[in-house]
């Protein structure tokens, strides 16, 4: 799942409701598997175009994966490696994660 926002606050808020949802469904958010990234935005640029540019530089290398996914000799987990350290690499360059603490309610 992704929630982006355009402030801290904004992202804080929408956890939060997240959280109260999921406990009324009895699910509830693992602080260990949670990852929150901040993108490094230029603040003339809106976020939908820099999610775009960043999409658009991570396609072509994910496609140029083609034959590594086709290859029967090389397990998932070695293809999950490399799609991490290409594909990942380039998608999240340049962001830094954030903590997003989470308050009882």
């Amino acid at each position: 799942m992704v929630l982006v926002a355009s402030r801290i606050v904004d992202m804080q808020a929408k956890v939060e409701n997240l959280n109260i949802n999921g406990k009324k469904t009895g699910l509830k958010i693992n602080l260990r598997k949670t990852v929150v990234m901040k993108w490094n935005v230029n603040p003339g640029i809106k976020i939908q175009l820099e999610r775009s540019v960043r999409l658009g530089k991570a396609q072509p290398v994910f496609c140029n994966l083609k034959n590594i996914w086709r290859n029967s000799q090389l397990s998932i987990n070695t293809k999950l490696r490399i799609f991490r350290s290409s594909v990942l690499a380039v998608l999240l360059y340049g962001c830094k994660t954030v903590l997003i603490l989470l308050t009882s309610a």
